[in-house]
């Protein structure tokens, strides 16, 4: 999946012939410079998408998205560096949707009313930030930004109807596969048998736990088998935690049936009921009292379902996304016309978009 923020590089031009004027803005002496009449904009070509040719109006467009949908301004423009890296973010957004188009295309998606009528909606939105003037200076028309608008929502269409669809087998699988299983939460206690170093459990040079004595060990576990008596008493297990000093070992925790650990910790696991404990049960770092809170936790349950879900879905739809992407080769390099977008001047077109207050300056 391309994203902002990885390498993307931009096709947009200034070429060397073009006539560039200042053209008022409406608002006192700032002025826009103009690069582009409509017929430059349309005959220059800048780069090439497999059977596309993407002329300097659509590049233009897309560079001013970029430049509006995150907010560059002129000063955040330091050096060739940063301009470049926008100039990137934009080219990649437009191989990536052109791609995207394409294939959506081929599987014969269409755009119905309720499609048209949220275009409509963007493009007033659009139009209604940058003056027409700034279009004016990149040649930019209404029929470029009604295609480019087109195009993009059917490639977002496309791409969102695959990701629903794939989400919702996803989400109905793990409910089925976690149907009868239970989730819980429960406090894990440790009374340590190592030593601490600090914060930590204490390792000799070879990596290995340095244990307590064993008179320690005996005291320990007396210790813990009294607050596992405590706790069953009805005493809180913060209270117990608290008064003999285990706090800092000990975490609340959460679990699932048979994924708890071994078949004798499962075993135990699920069969424990909420406000009950149990041990003390041996373990690498100690012994370990544990209490159940909720022992039927339905909000984990779902949480649980909902994130494995989407966590699932992502990946899927990043590998669905590759192929789709693959299907027209990128030349970083080749592709981009001459230097049509070497040259576009992209702090240029900020400036212009600051000058008629598309973009707040800092």
């Amino acid at each position: 999946m391309i994203k902002r923020g990885l390498k993307r590089l931009l096709a947009v031009a200034a070429v060397a012939s073009m006539t560039i004027g200042l053209v008022g803005c409406g608002s006192g002496d700032k002025k826009i410079t103009k690069y582009y009449s409509a017929d430059e904009a349309q005959k220059t070509k800048a780069l090439v998408i497999g059977d596309y040719d993407i002329t300097m109006d659509e590049m233009a467009l897309y560079a001013m998205q970029e430049a509006l949908t995150y907010g560059v301004t002129s000063s955040a423009l330091k050096d060739d560096s940063s301009v470049e890296t926008n100039k990137g973010y934009a080219l990649s957004l437009l191989r990536q949707n052109k791609i995207i188009y394409n294939v959506a295309k081929n599987n014969n998606v269409e755009l119905d009313d309720g499609d048209n009528d949220y275009i409509n909606k963007n493009i007033e939105s659009f139009k209604g930030k940058i003056s027409q003037e700034v279009l004016d200076a990149y040649g930019i028309t209404d029929e470029t930004i009604q295609r480019v608008f087109e195009e993009q929502a059917m490639a977002s269409k496309f791409q969102n109807d695959i990701k629903n669809e794939m989400g919702s087998k996803i989400q109905a699988d793990l409910e089925k596969q976690y149907k009868d299983t239970v989730f819980t939460d429960y406090y894990y206690m440790l009374f340590p048998t190592v030593e601490i170093d600090g914060d930590s459990p204490k390792k000799d040079s070879d990596g290995n736990y340095v244990y307590v004595s064993d008179d320690k060990k005996a005291e320990v576990k007396s210790n813990a088998e009294a607050a596992m008596k405590e706790i069953q008493a009805g005493a809180s297990y913060e209270t117990v935690a608290d008064k003999y000093g285990v706090t800092d070992y000990s975490r609340d925790d959460t679990g699932y049936t048979d994924g708890y650990g071994d078949d004798e910790i499962n075993k135990i696991m699920n069969n424990l009921k909420t406000g009950e404990c149990t041990g003390p049960i041996e373990d690498t770092l100690g012994y370990a009292v544990i209490v159940m809170v909720n022992d039927n936790d339905e909000e984990l349950k779902t949480n649980f379902i909902s994130y494995s879900a989407q966590s699932t879905e992502s990946d899927q739809f990043d590998k669905l996304q590759s192929q789709w992407l693959a299907t027209i080769p990128v030349d970083e390099v080749n592709d981009l016309q001459g230097t049509v977008w070497a040259d576009f001047d992209f702090k240029g077109l900020v400036k212009n978009l600051e000058n008629c207050g598309a973009i707040t300056t800092d």
